[in-house]
This record gives structure tokens, C-alpha cells and sequence, in this order.
């Protein structure tokens, strides 16, 4: 289990996926469809961050379905760019499928790039932030990893 910031991180990102479901559900418009699975990748992506850092919550049966239907989705649509093959997005679509509990806890709260940068519908400045998303997330993988082998 998390600290409450890293608990509500989780919390927040399962929701964007559920949020992105549904109005991938509904709606017919490509850019809304491509801006909401951008919104989507960034959920998974954090999600798949916070596991590396140990950080887990209790997933609703509601969330385990939102995951679900989010690897069904991704599995559907492999948009090149979005959903290219990735350990942090295949890490956070299977987030819920095991109960994690672990005492030792690493504080890690940021938002992606790409969540901001996708909310300009511009593929060029996604990309951009997709690209800083893996940066980031990797210079917090680097420092977690070495917090766990400094305990």
C-alpha cells in the first residue's frame, strides 16, 4: 500500500480509464476518440509507473472491468504511436489482476506530459509528449530502483 497521495494517484488514474471507456463507448468523432485514448495511455502509463514504485490499491471490480475493456481497446486499435508495445502500458492494463501489498513505500506524484500536450489535438505535440512521458517515467524507475537497494 501507497502513502495517500500515491492512493489517490491510483484512484485518479483508474478513473481516467474508466472515464476514457466510456465516451470511447459513445462516441463517433475520430478526434474525440483519439484524444480520449491519449487520455487513456496516460492513465495506463501512471499506472504502470506507480506499480513500479510499489505502489497499489484495492481495485474495484469496476476498475478491473475498465481495465479490461481497456486492453480489449488497445488490442483493437493498435494505433502505432499510442499504443505501441511498452512495459509501463502493458504493466498498468494488468494493475488490478493481483492484490499487492508491500510496507516499503517510494512518494512519486507528477502528471504526464502527454496528458497536457494531448489536449492540444495536434499529433506533432503528442508525440512530444509521449516521448517526454517515457523519460520521465524512466529517470522515476531509475530513482525508485535505487531507493529499493539503498533499504
Amino acid at each position: 500500500m501507497g502513502g495517500i497521495a500515491e492512493t489517490n494517484a491510483a484512484h485518479d488514474a483508474l478513473s481516467e480509464v474508466r472515464y476514457s471507456m466510456v465516451a470511447l463507448g459513445s462516441s463517433d468523432l475520430n478526434l474525440s476518440q483519439h484524444q480520449l485514448a491519449v487520455h487513456m495511455r496516460a492513465a495506463l502509463f501512471q499506472l504502470g509507473a506507480l506499480s513500479t514504485s510499489k505502489t497499489f490499491i484495492q481495485c474495484t471490480d469496476k476498475d478491473k472491468r475498465a481495465l479490461t475493456a481497456a486492453a480489449a481497446y488497445v488490442a483493437m486499435h493498435p494505433d502505432p504511436v499510442l499504443f505501441k508495445p511498452d512495459t509501463f502500458l502493458t504493466t498498468g492494463m494488468t494493475y488490478c489482476e493481483t492484490d499487492h501489498v508491500d510496507a516499503r513505500t517510494t512518494r512519486v506524484e507528477f502528471d504526464l506530459p502527454s496528458s497536457l500536450f494531448g489536449k492540444f489535438g495536434r499529433s506533432e505535440v503528442t508525440n512530444v509528449g509521449l516521448s517526454l512521458d517515457k523519460k520521465l517515467v524512466a529517470l522515476i524507475s531509475i530513482a525508485a530502483e535505487k531507493a529499493s537497494k539503498a533499504i
